[in-house]
């Protein structure tokens, strides 16, 4: 047992992790973040997914406080939609550097393995690492891993997929070069558009240009900085994120993609001519996993409805965004919701996890329902998120 006592431990630095602890910290509690990777930011960061979506409506909220920082330095850019870009590295220094301030402890490189329990209450958080196995105590805790893996290994009930079974597909991100901005205006869905042909379907008739059937039927460019673009063009359809076979075979099947386009857009010349993969995001992107039951669920009826609750820790303005389920869809997407944005909130009991009195979620593997959970998933959302159930964790680890 490792001998400091934490008021809060955070399973996941990701968005949701990192700002889970740093919403803790700010009200006064001693804070440990476990995570698995080398950095902190998860999607934003070892993702690549440099692309903060439904940001405009978080202004009270330390993700404002971030992209602030990022856009005063020159490091990012509020862009179409309201969606926040910036670069991934700024973004990795910025994450240490707050957490530095508010003096949260972060041991990366670990991997929870398991719980100690005492009743209905977590008493320590088991980890494996290059230092063996260890646990750590605390009073309260979050589970930021995405999948919901801490609320899983502690025996909590979850679900998974649609009614089906089935899963959103996983993508990977990539960062290329050598492109003119000005000659790839058309291409860029950082920028707000009109007419009836979108830059993804630009895109993706060039990559068919280039003779590549390409996996994603809407793949994306999104200008970064100089001749930098952020590039997703991948669906790894039939993948779960709780299966590491799976995880495997989705990042090489994705890198072999992206290297094939990137390889096979520069042979058409042109504005192409320059092209070159710079890197591959260090791990694959999951859209979904394990959605931990908690003591309420949230519910595609609860968006139509514009649900508002007391206890909210998350005003939502997003739509219900399920990419293709199958590799035979004619559109990229799968008909769940609208197509329209719905404005509803997002209450603490959807992040408590049942069954235990000091286990709570944050990010994804919060409790709702398959087509919510397409919808609230994204990071803007899972930032703000990650905020409130870090501040009510702390509030709880007081009494």
């Amino acid at each position: 047992m490792n001998k400091k006592q934490y008021d809060v431990i955070v399973c996941g630095g990701g968005v949701s992790g990192v700002l889970a602890a740093i919403g803790a910290a700010r009200e006064g509690a001693k804070v440990l973040i476990l995570e698995q990777t080398n950095s902190l930011g998860g999607s934003w960061t070892s993702g690549l997914v440099a692309w903060i979506i439904d940001a405009q409506n978080k202004k009270e909220y330390i993700v404002s406080e971030i992209a602030e920082s990022l856009k005063s330095k020159g490091k990012g850019r509020f862009a179409r939609s309201g969606c926040f870009i910036y670069e991934p590295e700024a973004m990795k220094i910025l994450l240490d550097k707050m957490c530095t301030e508010e003096k949260i402890d972060i041991r990366f490189n670990t991997f929870v393995c398991g719980s100690q329990k005492e009743g209905g209450r977590i008493v320590a958080a088991e980890t494996v690492s290059k230092s063996g196995k260890e646990s750590f105590s605390g009073k309260v805790f979050i589970d930021a891993t995405g999948d919901g893996d801490f609320c899983f290994l502690s025996g909590a009930e979850y679900e998974k997929g649609n009614e089906e079974g089935l899963m959103q597909p996983m993508s990977m991100f990539a960062i290329v070069s050598g492109l003119d901005a000005g000659e790839l205006e058309a291409y860029d869905n950082s920028r707000e558009f009109s007419g009836d042909i979108s830059p993804k379907t630009r895109l993706y008739e060039e990559i068919k240009r280039a003779g590549i059937e390409c996996s994603q039927q809407k793949p994306a460019l999104f200008y970064l900085f100089n001749d930098c673009f952020l590039l997703t063009a991948n669906h790894i359809y039939g993948v779960s994120g709780t299966n590491s076979e799976d995880l495997t075979k989705a990042a090489v099947s994705a890198r072999s993609e992206i290297g094939s386009i990137v390889d096979k857009l520069k042979n058409l010349g042109g504005i192409w001519k320059n092209i070159h993969l710079v890197s591959t995001a260090p791990s694959v992107g999951v859209r979904e996993g394990r959605r931990i039951k908690g003591e309420y669920t949230v519910t595609l009826e609860d968006i139509y409805a514009s649900k508002q609750f007391e206890d909210s820790i998350c005003d939502v303005c997003f739509g219900i965004d399920v990419h293709a389920l199958t590799k035979d869809s004619k559109t990229g997407y799968a008909g769940y919701g609208d197509g329209k944005k719905h404005n509803y909130q997002i209450p603490l009991r959807a992040a408590k996890c049942y069954g235990f009195d000091n286990l709570y979620m944050a990010g994804r593997c919060i409790s709702g329902d398959f087509a919510a959970h397409a919808s609230y998933r994204v990071s803007g959302d899972a930032a703000v998120i990650g905020e409130n159930v870090g501040k009510a964790a702390a509030r709880q680890a007081k009494i």
